[in-house]
């Protein structure tokens, strides 16, 4: 009898390490969805957390390439946004009929004393030398050298400039002159003695020169100061914006032998 009770006193140990194992399947089977649960948790956490590493370490080796791309692409989009503007400044230029050439200003200075306006038209598109040219705003200037495909034009913003004009509610006369400084301000002179001129009269072409026909708008006086004897100095703000020329109209009408030979005196 004794030799039973001896083989179950050596394995107690084991019997209780099955008893404790059958213990913990039990608890293990009934708490089983929170079990899942808990692993689900902690591995979706630990995976989230390998990926947005893994994502920022990706995005920041890859940072160079996307500039590149959106660069190239804001100046396809830039690219396209210039010429729909042109195309719509240039479908907004007045219909001034057969005797007027659109063309686009390829160079243009404003910052000197004797400025030049390069446009992409020339003899080739009926341009010749001495023909007036203007902008959406107003008069620009005059053609001054012309070759086969390209034309130079004397701006307003030019010291040798000198356009013969009017001041609209006034029997005044003058010439427009430029002495360098501010591109949006030049000078009318020549005007008579207490001429009656005032700030916001509009100043206009005069139609005295074979340039320009009468009443292109030229600017608007901004400043009138009369000396000791009543001379005025006269400044007009000009309608046209140098700095924002894109394109421009030249006057392509034929001037008469006789009346350019009396202009040129």
């Amino acid at each position: 009898m004794r030799s039973p009770l001896d083989f179950l006193v050596k394995l107690r140990y084991l019997m209780l390490f099955l008893a404790l194992e059958a213990v913990c399947m039990i608890l293990l089977h009934r708490h089983a969805t929170m079990r899942d649960n808990v692993v689900f948790t902690t591995a979706g956490t630990v995976s989230g957390f390998v990926n947005r590493v893994s994502s920022s370490v990706s995005s920041y080796f890859s940072l160079r390439k996307e500039n590149d791309r959106l660069s190239s692409e804001i100046a396809s989009l830039r690219s396209q946004l210039y010429e729909l503007r042109d195309s719509a400044e240039v479908a907004s230029l007045p219909d001034a009929g057969e005797g007027f050439a659109v063309a686009r200003v390829i160079n243009n200075t404003i910052n000197r004393q004797q400025n030049f306006i390069t446009i992409d038209k020339g003899s080739g598109d009926g341009i010749a030398e001495g023909m007036g040219v203007c902008g959406l705003d107003g008069v620009v200037g005059v053609v001054y050298k012309v070759s086969r495909g390209y034309a130079l034009v004397m701006p307003l913003l030019n010291r040798n400039s000198h356009i013969s004009c009017k001041v609209i509610g006034q029997e005044t006369f003058g010439f427009l002159s430029w002495n360098g400084g501010d591109p949006h301000i030049a000078n009318l002179i020549d005007l008579p003695s207490r001429s009656g001129v005032a700030v916001g009269d509009t100043v206009l072409t005069s139609g005295y020169s074979s340039i320009f026909p009468k009443g292109l708008p030229i600017g608007k006086i901004c400043s009138v100061n009369n000396d000791e004897i009543g001379n005025p100095e006269v400044f007009v703000e000009l309608a046209t914006d140098f700095s924002r020329l894109n394109y421009v109209y030249v006057n392509t009408n034929t001037v008469p032998d006789d009346l350019s030979e009396i202009s040129d005196w």
